[in-house]
């Protein structure tokens, strides 16, 4: 059983893409709570423990920068990375001043590395 310390919010609207991650990461040792939209990511609880945030850039319902806004909020210290298909769009841009970046499907193992070095 993954500590519920290491607790990873994977915000995607694709099911595919958060079914992907949860493989690798659970794998690795983490925790994996799943929002399939920007509706979903605010209606966490503000008292869940989380270690860190994958965000999908494009939520369906808003952008990940809005979630990522959102956590803020209530996760103040939270790290989280973005995670996109969309890695050359202006939303894409805006994201890097924020965190990193990658692009999927192809840089699950940057996610994984980045996770494993917080």
């Amino acid at each position: 059983m993954a500590d519920s310390a290491r607790t990873v919010l994977v915000a995607d609207d694709s099911p595919v893409a958060r079914a992907v991650l949860r493989k690798i990461l659970v794998a690795a040792g983490f925790a994996i709570l799943e929002a399939a939209s920007l509706g979903e990511t605010r209606s966490l609880d503000s008292g869940t423990a989380l270690f860190a945030a994958v965000l999908d850039l494009d939520l369906g319902d808003g952008t990940g920068l809005e979630a990522a806004r959102s956590l803020a909020s209530s996760h103040p210290t939270l790290p989280f990375v973005f995670f996109t298909s969309e890695g050359d769009a202006p939303l894409a841009d805006a994201a890097r001043a924020l965190a990193p970046v990658f692009i999927k499907p192809r840089e699950c193992d940057r996610v994984l590395a980045w996770l494993e070095n917080l």
